[in-house]
């Protein structure tokens, strides 16, 4: 099958795509139990596990995880006895709408607004879900590797690179006249060294609050650690600052919720020289690789399992997504991309191990 064949078959399941979308994106899939209900994610898992049964995934099944969430776990096996094997990832889980005030359009309601396709999860991660099936449909029974498929509902619990200044403040919509936080590049900032957000406060709110002194007041911080450092070593060195830094003899208690290791890929095996070559096709221009902050927890786990594997991390995210914030959206052309990519690099690969 020649390119020109995959893009006109991708190009015709566009519309398949968009209603399966708005249909994963209705489900309301968070991954807090305090906020969301949980069957709302085994819907989700249910809903994966259904289109990836009609794909050939016949032994798919749904994997209770430590956390109570479930992963759809599936393979499908080609008929060539030396091909390589390829792991499909993705999460449908999402992140909480926040502040639905702030959205233009319903956070659940897929949503089409100048080209572009709004709604949590379309593009993180529902959106390469769709990739994922867009891809193995318009490679049919054509696919030369091994499958295997984990899509999991819990990733959210567990962004730097080449980026200019200007052209950062532009796509993170930074105001006029306020400082970029640190110093050095953008990469060293968002990746390549700690950085810490203050994700949420808990103090009295301005509507309802009374004339009294405030005894307490809580916050949720996110640290992201570079390659190079461990978890541990940033949980020790940040708990040990906030202490330091107390004012007026304040009593600070720290809590960790959850920890994670930074990952660092490989790039110069055949897989990614694979994966380069098919985004240059689909796109028409060199693929970029850049560091970004926030592993995927499940990358240390396989690289450890499997030393020898390749871990490709792609998606449709781009800076006008605005992932984890209100009025989160994709581009449907670059689903369709990247559904083209996938669908070439699975394609291609066994013949560019050889």
């Amino acid at each position: 099958m020649i390119t020109t064949d995959l893009r006109t078959r991708i190009a015709g399941l566009m519309p398949q795509a968009r209603d399966e979308l708005a249909e994963l994106v209705a489900i309301r899939s968070v991954a807090d139990p305090r906020r969301f209900p949980p069957e709302e994610g085994a819907r989700a898992a249910r809903w994966v596990r259904g289109k990836f049964s009609e794909l050939g995934f016949t032994d798919t099944f749904l994997a209770e995880t430590a956390d109570g969430s479930q992963a759809v776990i599936g393979s499908r096996e080609c008929s060539a006895p030396a091909a390589p094997t390829v792991l499909l990832y993705a999460h449908y889980d999402v992140q909480p709408p926040l502040d639905e005030a702030a959205w233009l359009t319903p956070p659940f309601r897929l949503t089409e607004v100048n080209g572009r396709w709004y709604g949590r999860g379309t593009a993180d991660c529902k959106g390469n879900i769709l990739v994922h099936l867009t891809a193995l449909r318009a490679l049919g029974a054509e696919v030369p590797v091994n499958l295997k498929l984990v899509i999991e509902g819990s990733e959210e619990q567990g962004t730097g690179g080449p980026w200019p200044p200007e052209r950062f403040r532009g796509d993170a919509e930074v105001l006029d006249g306020v400082s970029l936080l640190g110093d050095g590049s953008v990469a060293d900032m968002l990746w390549a060294r700690p950085a810490v957000t203050i994700l949420g406060i808990d103090c009295p709110p301005v509507q309802g609050s009374a004339a009294a002194i405030t005894p307490r007041a809580a916050a949720r911080l996110n640290l992201r650690i570079p390659p190079g450092m461990t978890a541990e070593r940033a949980r020790i060195a940040l708990t040990e600052h906030l202490h330091a830094i107390a004012p007026w003899g304040v009593r600070a208690t720290v809590e960790t919720e959850a920890t994670g290791e930074a990952f660092r890929a490989a790039t110069d095996g055949p897989a990614h020289r694979a994966i380069g070559a098919a985004m240059r096709e689909a796109y028409g221009t060199p693929m970029t690789l850049l560091g970004q902050g926030g592993s995927i927890p499940l990358c240390n786990v396989l690289a450890d399992t499997y030393p020898d594997a390749e871990l490709i991390l792609m998606g449709v995210e781009e800076p006008q997504a605005l992932i984890h914030a209100p009025n989160e959206s994709v581009d449907p052309n670059e689903i369709a991309a990247m559904a083209l990519t996938e669908a070439l690099f699975l394609r291609n690969y066994a013949s560019a191990r050889m």
